[in-house]
């Protein structure tokens, strides 16, 4: 029987990453995603004294929410395309 430990399980139902690993998944640097994580910027689950970031939790952003980051950011606004549903003219 292979051992080893049994806690955080890992894989896709419990995807728990330590801030280290976290860090190098978002490529960014343990500094930043420390910074990240007192600020709550990103989901975490403490463990005993362990922090391990929940990566269950994030998700991704939409075009149309990149389009209004970036807007945002130019101080510009940006048309949201809106689907009326009517069906054929």
């Amino acid at each position: 029987m292979p051992r080893g430990p049994i806690w955080p399980p890992s894989g896709p139902r419990f995807p728990l990453l330590s801030v280290p690993d976290a860090a190098r998944a978002f490529q960014v640097s343990l500094p930043t995603m420390r910074r990240w994580v007192k600020a709550g910027r990103v989901p975490t689950v403490k463990i005993g004294a362990t922090v391990r970031v929940d990566m269950s939790r994030l998700h991704g952003v939409g075009h149309v929410e990149v389009a209004r980051l970036a807007a945002a950011a130019r101080g510009t606004a940006v048309p949201i395309p809106v689907s009326d549903n009517s069906g054929p003219d």
